[in-house]
């Protein structure tokens, strides 16, 4: 279990997600490997069925049309997956193998979806390079921020001003800090933690962690256990009740503040979605924004009752990380559009009408894992983690001197649609 914790913390991408759970999927790369096209195309179609959203699958789905010599069809599939911004197509034109379908005005549209756009600017910068960082919090009260380590196991806290310390204590033994809020009624700072097999702070394998942090001490008040689990992203609701994705089942949690209680609240996995990650609430409500692999659930968080966020067919949801809710809408990291998105909502809050590209291509991006409303009209957001490329092969740490110092940026937040 800790190799699988392992993966899903820190080397887990989306080939492995899609081979998860689409045998087809698997088949078909086979059938490509041995060089027999047939097959290949006739198990892409299936897997395509299975799962429309995912674009992996779509782009070998696309290269077996090609290698079948259906090119006109091939070619639309390379124009849907540019007009998703799919990072599985860039620097498709710099390849000889392409060259079937790669017509002028194809070329010319890859090249452009590469383009850097960048609405942000610099709020700081963090020299302690080997923290590979996944979550930030920010205190609106007092303007500190927060963000978690997954290497060295700690939580940072940053000044307005931008002076970093050390908040949590070592002998509180957090484990590897990801998804974290504040609770600012209260006056604490929730984390969902993972045990790491790469550090050895503690000896139980395989669990995660719900932490609730004292705000103004930085001591920890009490954990909340899952064991076969990662406890990955979190959000606090205004009754101070807390609910965390549960990413290797698929799973829901909640922790009852009336009650104290900390319990399962849904199985998304035994309805078919895969890798929780992502989640949000709107404000003075139970309605959750919850990111699965391929797209966003809309979940009541009394009843349980959910729905499938609908949008049009050329915005990609795939692989959401950090997922904010803002004014009617949803502020999503996404690794493989190479972008942060922001999706503005309709009234009803259950389907895209549009969206707003925050920063794309952004020379600073390395795994920009998560964001937060700064309370100041601001949102502020990592830009290089690390979480991945800090790791070798083998999952062992790169030189100090491979590594970099972490950007923190912030984004103006537009008033309205």
């Amino acid at each position: 279990m800790s190799i699988k914790v392992l993966c899903f913390l820190l080397l887990c991408t989306a080939p492995l997600m899609a081979q998860h759970h689409s045998p087809h999927y698997v088949g078909g790369l086979e059938a490509y490997q041995n060089n027999n096209p047939e097959k290949y195309l006739r198990l892409m179609k299936k897997a395509r069925l299975d799962n429309p959203e995912h674009d992996l699958i779509a782009f070998e789905y696309m290269r077996a049309l090609m290698l079948n010599g259906e090119l006109t069809e091939a070619r639309n599939q390379l124009s849907h997956l540019i007009e998703r911004r799919s990072m599985v197509v860039h620097g498709l034109y710099s390849k000889k193998e392409w060259r079937p379908i790669l017509t002028s005005k194809l070329e010319v549209r890859l090249r452009e979806m590469e383009i850097p756009r960048i609405n942000s600017d610099t709020a700081c910068v963090i020299d302690e390079r080997d923290l590979i960082l996944e979550g930030i919090a920010i205190d609106h009260n007092t303007g500190r921020k927060f963000i978690g380590s997954t290497y060295k196991e700690k939580i940072v806290a940053i000044t307005p001003e931008g002076r970093y310390s050390d908040f949590s204590h070592p002998e509180d033994s957090l484990w590897s800090v990801l998804g974290m809020e504040v609770d600012e009624e209260r006056r604490l700072l929730w984390a969902a933690t993972a045990y790491s097999p790469q550090r050895l702070a503690s000896g139980y394998s395989g669990c995660s962690r719900l932490a609730r942090i004292n705000l103004e001490t930085g001591r920890l008040i009490e954990v909340y256990q899952a064991c076969e689990e990662l406890l990955n992203d979190l959000t606090v609701l205004d009754d101070g009740s807390v609910f965390v994705t549960g990413s290797i089942g698929a799973k829901l949690y909640s922790f009852d503040a009336s009650g104290n209680e900390f319990r399962l609240f849904l199985d998304l996995g035994q309805s078919g979605f895969r890798y929780l990650n992502g989640i949000s609430a709107k404000p003075g409500t139970h309605q959750l924004y919850v990111a699965h692999e391929t797209g966003v659930l809309v979940i009541d968080g009394r009843s349980g009752e959910l729905f499938r966020l609908q949008k049009p067919s050329h915005i990609s949801l795939i692989g959401i990380d950090g997922l904010s809710y803002y004014n009617n809408s949803l502020i999503c990291h996404q690794k493989m559009l190479n972008s942060v998105t922001r999706y503005m909502l309709s009234e009803d809050g259950k389907s895209i009408i549009g969206e707003e590209i925050v920063d794309a291509n952004h020379p600073a991006f390395d795994s920009p894992t998560t964001g937060e409303l700064g309370g100041d009209g601001y949102y502020y957001y990592l830009a290089n983690s690390q979480i991945r490329s800090a790791f070798d092969g083998n999952g062992k740490i790169r030189p100090y001197k491979e590594l970099k110092d972490k950007t923190i940026l912030k984004w103006k937040l537009p008033e309205s649609h």
